[in-house]
């Protein structure tokens, strides 16, 4: 019997970008950026609001070079930061081993374990 193939649009499994870039980060920068050239021209000056201006859309043509590298790089980063207490940021030496939980009988009782799977093996070798 042949196998039955079921087309998979491409819209269903592209992530969805904004502008080229993750939609967080497309809608942080565009608010952030018109505020801060309305404030900076109507405030300081309108060479700094074309600063911001260009600063903005410098940021968004980063967040679009991320993208193109890893379309859901932001929400990984953000996921990752919830298991930042459980998963250590570097490795460290000092960190305790899975030995150090068990105790000496926890270790005594995983060698004898180990011995007598080898001892296993052998017989049946």
């Amino acid at each position: 019997m042949a196998t039955r193939r079921l087309p998979i649009h491409h819209s269903l499994i592209r992530p969805l970008l904004l502008a080229g870039a993750e939609r967080e980060a497309t809608m942080i920068t565009t608010v952030l950026t018109i505020a801060g050239v309305f404030y900076t021209a109507l405030y300081i000056s309108l060479v700094l609001a074309g600063g911001v201006l260009l600063t903005g859309l410098f940021a968004q043509w980063a967040f679009q070079r991320a993208a193109k590298k890893d379309p859901l790089g932001i929400k990984t980063y953000k996921r990752s930061l919830q298991y930042q207490d459980f998963y250590s940021r570097l490795a460290s030496p000092e960190r305790p081993s899975i030995f150090d939980k068990m105790g000496t009988a926890g270790l005594t009782i995983l060698v004898i374990a180990v011995f007598a799977l080898i001892l296993a093996a052998m017989a049946f070798a």
